[in-house]
């Protein structure tokens, strides 16, 4: 305690009891100087911090533009801007294109020394594009920030699909690592029907769950296809972007006819001859608000008389209108209604990569669906009876049989918990009459190796489709709207849960998922037209719910983690890997899931019995959990704690 005696006495130059008034008022004044500078200090060091993660977020916003740019057909990239929200910051984005020319170095267009033969008119192709994004905010402090990041597109014509010849070079060629996905998100499928092969070809689609992006209205849906042959160590990279779009229907001009692959050579390669820009039906995007690549679904996204002909085709249907375009059609009042030239429509298309950028591909075609829970692909003897029911169901498409039963022994019989449900779909792609006479022959003449030319796609359709449990009491399933927006103070963290199984109580229940068989069912979007409306495919599984052991009534603690980076965005997928998730009894377990980026993980403690008293404890390094733990006392129902997970 500090004492004030103005009347203390001195002896000696030696102080006998307390302070002075002036010493303690120099005592105080020192220590509101420190207390002053510790506070500017940690002003200063919140606003760096601050700065620091705006900067990034930013720099973050710059590379997703250009990176968009880059995807976008060469002819079609443009100066822009839009307005990003990110970290609960508005950002001002614009993006300034000029054309480049090489002539021994590069000019730029508007240089004053260009070469006169890049001045004609009209103006020639440009070699390349330079781009410049320039991110500016208001930081706090009301400081304006900015940053510029510079960029190129050039106009390459790289080989995509092909094979290049070249003399082998005396050393060995560098070994091209494959490395199969993990199931039950990703399954490879043997592109060979010879059990005593010791090397095949093998196909599966690369991410776990299709990534998807949302915008509004709008989605774009990605994944890649991986073809690997294990003899010569090589593989194909099919890299697929499937979006939605609002047109507008024009009548006439020049739009691209469909990518396709085909049989060249023997093998199925890119056919970079099926596309050519031909006059026929067109449309132009209705909303500048849309992706960039809805420039060109709007445009190419349509079918003429000649390309009937010739079977190169978008959409597969006999309903067309004179010029041998498929119908287009807007939303009104919940029904579809045909839209005519002028009017607005909806779209969807399929593109795939080609020399570097997104181009149009024929519409999507489902063929078959199966429902099955995580656990079932886990098993290598289930994994091994799918994959052979794949092989019969692509035999079945392509000799016109009936496909076959799918496998069984996925019904579930479950405890009280959470449980992930997988739907996964093939599709299959038109082949011309040739080839697909090809693949008949190869089955006829008993060649094993037939599937290697067949063009189908095994994909994970779970957050695509829709989902719905005839007895909910029973057993429940998540059928979350898609949404990919981090925004947590409406318990938005960018991802969302479709498939998955809340048993509750004793009883029965059917699970169902349900999706549409074309571009429109793999956005898990609604029908943009009525033959995607009209192809529904379906698949159900038992699900039957005990409750009891030993007349104990068993319940659950389940719940969602959701997860945000230290930037506030949504976790990536190798930082949801690795959560511990530990139950403070040694005769009970807990499991935790996640299914991609766009899936929401969750944990489930199953098989507790009535009465039960503990704790629930979440951990990962690197990273805080609210709440750490979960308290549970006298357990006498099935409980559900969402626990958010923080770099």
């Amino acid at each position: 305690m500090i004492s004030v005696n103005s009347s203390a006495i001195r002896t000696g130059g030696v102080r006998s009891r307390g302070f002075t008034f002036i010493e303690l008022l120099v005592a105080l004044l020192i220590l509101g100087v420190g207390i002053g500078s510790l506070v500017t200090l940690q002003s200063t060091f919140i606003r760096s911090t601050a700065l620091a993660a705006e900067r990034n977020a930013a720099m973050d916003i710059a590379q997703s533009r250009l990176e968009q740019l880059r995807a976008t057909e060469f002819a079609a990239i443009s100066a822009g801007s839009e307005s990003v929200t990110s970290t609960q910051q508005t950002f001002a984005v614009q993006w300034q294109v000029t054309d480049q020319f090489y002539d021994g170095q590069w000019f730029a267009a508007d240089s004053e020394v260009l070469p006169a033969k890049f001045s004609t008119t009209p103006a020639p192709t440009p070699h390349a594009k330079s781009v410049s994004v320039q991110v500016s905010w208001q930081a706090r402090g009301g400081a304006t920030e900015q940053i510029e990041v510079p960029g190129w597109s050039a106009a390459l014509q790289l080989r995509d699909g092909q094979r290049v010849a070249r003399e082998p070079s005396v050393r060995a060629d560098p070994r091209v690592v494959y490395n199969p996905g993990a199931a039950p998100e990703v399954i490879a499928i043997k592109l060979e029907e010879n059990s005593a092969a010791s090397e095949y070809f093998v196909k599966e689609t690369s991410k776990p769950t299709p990534q998807v992006s949302r915008s509004g209205e709008y989605l774009q849906v990605s994944f890649d296809a991986v073809t690997y042959d294990e003899a010569t160590q090589t593989q194909r990279i099919e890299d697929f972007m499937t979006l939605n779009c609002r047109c507008t229907l024009q009548a006439s001009g020049q739009g691209a006819t469909p990518n396709r692959m085909a049989l060249i050579d023997g093998e199925l390669q890119l056919d970079t001859a099926a596309s050519e820009f031909i006059e026929k039906n067109v449309g132009v995007s209705a909303d500048a608000n849309q992706p960039a690549l809805c420039n060109q679904c709007c445009r190419d996204h349509h079918d003429s008389s000649a390309m009937v002909a010739d079977g190169n085709l978008y959409q597969q249907t006999d309903n067309r209108t004179a010029s041998g375009n498929h119908r287009h059609y807007n939303e009104v009042n919940g029904s579809l209604v045909e839209a005519g030239v002028g009017d607005q429509y909806l779209e969807a298309c399929r593109m795939r990569r080609v020399d570097g950028y997104y181009a149009p591909f024929a519409d999507w075609q489902l063929q078959s669906v199966v429902l099955m829970s995580a656990a079932y692909l886990t098993q290598s003897d289930s994994a091994s009876v799918y994959e052979a029911y794949i092989q019969q169901a692509v035999r079945a498409m392509v000799t016109g049989e009936p496909l076959p039963q799918p496998p069984t022994g996925r019904d579930l019989n479950v405890a009280p918990g959470a449980y992930q449900l997988i739907g996964r779909g093939v599709y299959l792609d038109e082949m011309d009459a040739a080839h697909e006479q090809e693949v008949l022959t190869r089955l006829q003449n008993g060649e094993t190796d037939w599937l290697r030319i067949v063009p189908f796609y095994e994909v994970n359709l779970t957050l695509l489709s829709d989902w719905e449990s005839d007895n909910a009491v029973v057993a429940s399933v998540t059928n979350e709207p898609i949404g990919t927006i981090v925004d947590p103070e409406n318990s938005f963290y960018g991802t969302y849960s479709r498939g998955r199984l809340q048993a509750e109580q004793n009883g029965m229940s059917v699970v169902n998922m349900q999706v549409l068989g074309g571009n429109s069912g793999v956005i898990g979007s609604a029908a943009t037209n009525p033959v995607d409306a009209g192809r529904v495919f379906t698949d159900a599984v038992n699900v039957t719910v005990t409750a009891q052991d030993e007349n104990t009534d068993l319940f659950s603690v389940t719940g969602e983690i959701n997860c945000l980076d230290a930037l506030g965005s949504s976790c990536k997928n190798n930082q949801l890997r690795n959560v511990n998730v530990t139950i403070s009894d040694l005769n009970l377990s807990c499991e935790y899931q996640t299914g991609g980026r766009n899936q929401t993980p969750f944990y489930s403690c199953a098989n507790i019995p009535a009465g039960w008293s503990g704790l629930i404890t979440f951990a990962k390094e690197g990273f805080s959990f609210t709440p750490a733990q979960v308290s549970i006392d006298n357990l006498s129902g099935n409980r559900q704690f969402n626990i958010l997970m923080q770099e």
